[in-house]
């Protein structure tokens, strides 16, 4: 590791402090057999006394001097020859040792830099989370946060200790709070950046409000419904069991729509809260959509609209939450049914293959569709993921309603004004799903042909983990 300092060396510093001290005695002594022999000289010199007598004492005490240095020189030597070879090797692997104690210590990301901005070291977990460059580089190359250099940089100059939030930059939102200190070692000064994760905090928060907003807007209109019919019952259709038949009828359609905005909603913000961890488990996407499919065969067969499955070449074992990738294969072809025209047919394709040659293929079904990547998988060519196609033969999308598909509550204007039933939450959910599983979600229409949806998630290889 570069610049090796000496922290926690007691060894190394006693012995230092050993062969300096046996030094500065050799040295005293010889300082003192000078001055006097210049002494005695002096006296002889100036008649106070007998000069072959000064200098016989001169010269013993001289003898005497030089014999002390002489015994102490070798040991002295030697000494400060063991301590500069130890050195070097033991501060080297002690600094290293204990910055990497310190750091693996800590249950947040967590680096050091000196002040010159180079990273010292870093643990796994910093590691994980952030992009950081080698021991010995510039932390700037890697990490960009204006706010979060700028404030390291000072606290590394001798500054007081500071706390800086900070988003990290990427398809998923994620929020942090730094708290930087400073240290010294061996007179020279870093700066330990200690990172905590906020983001759920900051998605709760933010889930709390959204839920208020949105149940708020979306459930007044079925709310007025169900009041109107209550009016109505209690008012002059008291004793009329035509209109009490129709406007009950009314108020279970609505109080079915509210329950389902509610459960969307709530599904919504647990998903968008769980977003930037990503799931662990294996998941068969074979066995996902046959058991959908069968799920919905009597919502299908009361609109008499066929649903095929068609397996294509490829691995089906996926890394996912099972709970989730059922959510995703039943919004998407639920949705399907629905817009499939009446004796109509909906084919749900699975398959697989490398980025870079199946998937890019399996999510255009027609060339000359309009076409938009709602959701794009992490740039890794050599990964292996399993695409799910959903295709169906209804009236087709707008280019210009592709962007808006996964906001919430977004109905294109032709599904608003038909009876199709649904809380415009559906694709937004199978956005966040597909996010949270680090893949790729497309959507490809053609006004008059149909849509068609395709979700893909990372294989559940054993040599990709």
């Amino acid at each position: 590791m570069p610049n090796q300092r000496t922290v926690g060396q007691p060894d190394i510093l006693a012995q230092r402090r050993g062969a300096r001290e046996l030094t500065e005695l050799a040295q005293r002594t010889a300082l003192v057999t000078g001055i006097g022999v210049l002494a005695i000289l002096a006296t002889a010199v100036f008649g106070h006394a007998d000069t072959a007598v000064s200098i016989f004492a001169a010269a013993i005490l001289g003898f005497a001097g030089l014999l002390v240095y002489l015994n102490a020189k070798p040991e002295i030597e030697a000494e400060a020859a063991r301590v500069e070879a130890a050195a070097p090797a033991k501060i080297g692997a002690s600094w290293d040792l204990t910055l990497r104690q310190v750091l693996g210590a800590l249950p947040d990301a967590a680096f050091a830099i000196d002040r010159d901005g180079r990273l010292e070291g870093a643990n796994a977990r910093a590691r994980k989370h952030f992009s950081l460059p080698p021991v010995g580089q510039r932390l700037a190359t890697s990490l960009r946060d204006p706010r979060l250099l700028e404030a390291a940089l000072e606290v590394a100059a001798g500054g007081e200790p500071q706390s800086v939030p900070f988003a990290a930059v990427g398809p998923l939102e994620e929020y942090f709070r730094a708290q930087i200190g400073g240290f010294d070692v061996d007179g020279k000064r870093f700066a330990l950046i200690v990172v905590h994760d906020e983001t759920n905090a900051k998605k709760v928060e933010r889930m709390r409000v959204d839920f208020l907003a949105n149940a708020s807007h979306e459930l007044r209109t079925p709310l007025a419904a169900v009041v109107g019919s209550i009016e109505t019952l209690t008012g002059h259709a008291r004793n009329d069991p035509a209109a009490q038949e129709r406007f009950l009828k009314v108020m279970q359609i609505q109080a079915d729509r509210m329950r389902r905005l509610i459960d969307d909603l709530l599904s919504l913000s647990k998903i968008e809260l769980n977003e930037h961890v990503p799931p662990q488990g294996e998941v068969d996407m074979d066995a996902v959509v046959r058991e959908t499919v069968d799920t919905l065969a009597p919502i299908s067969a009361r609109k008499n609209v066929r649903i095929d499955v068609i397996r294509a070449e490829g691995d089906s074992m996926v890394l996912g939450n099972r709970d989730e990738l059922v959510q995703v294969a039943q919004n998407l072809i639920d949705n399907a049914v629905k817009y499939a025209r009446e004796g109509g047919q909906v084919n749900v394709e699975i398959g697989g293959g490398l980025l870079r040659e199946n998937i890019g293929l399996a999510a255009r079904r027609w060339p000359d569709a309009a076409h938009m990547s709602i959701a794009a998988p992490p740039v890794e060519p050599d990964k292996t993921l399993c695409y799910v196609r959903v295709t169906d033969d209804g009236p087709g999308m707008p280019r210009e309603s592709l962007p808006r598909l996964s906001q919430r509550f977004y109905r294109v204007e032709e599904a608003k004004n038909s009876d199709r039933v649904g809380t415009g939450l559906g694709l937004a959910i199978v956005k966040h799903i597909i996010n949270r599983h680090r893949g790729g979600f497309f959507v490809e229409s053609r006004l008059g042909s149909g849509s068609s949806f395709t979700v893909c998630v990372q294989n559940a290889d054993k040599n990709q983990h």
